[in-house]
């Protein structure tokens, strides 16, 4: 990985260990939804996995949203 991709995926790990969540959306978009946020907290309770990594699959991302919207 470059500089920048390891520095994103060091700071999506630092996210996930304070609650946050692993996203990633059918188009190939990737993130972390940041830990205390509703969707975090819910999908947490949902899963059981109160610490440690865990996330979610999106059929549709603000990313795809809009390179359809044209």
């Amino acid at each position: 990985l470059c500089k920048t991709c390891e520095e994103e995926v060091e700071n999506f790990k630092k996210e996930v260990e304070k609650g946050g969540i692993y996203w990633k959306c059918r188009c190939g978009a990737t993130g972390v939804v940041k830990g205390g946020t509703e969707l975090a907290v819910k999908v947490r309770e949902e899963s059981g996995i109160a610490v440690g990594p865990v996330g979610v699959e999106f059929e549709k991302c603000p990313r795809c949203e809009n390179l359809n919207a044209d």
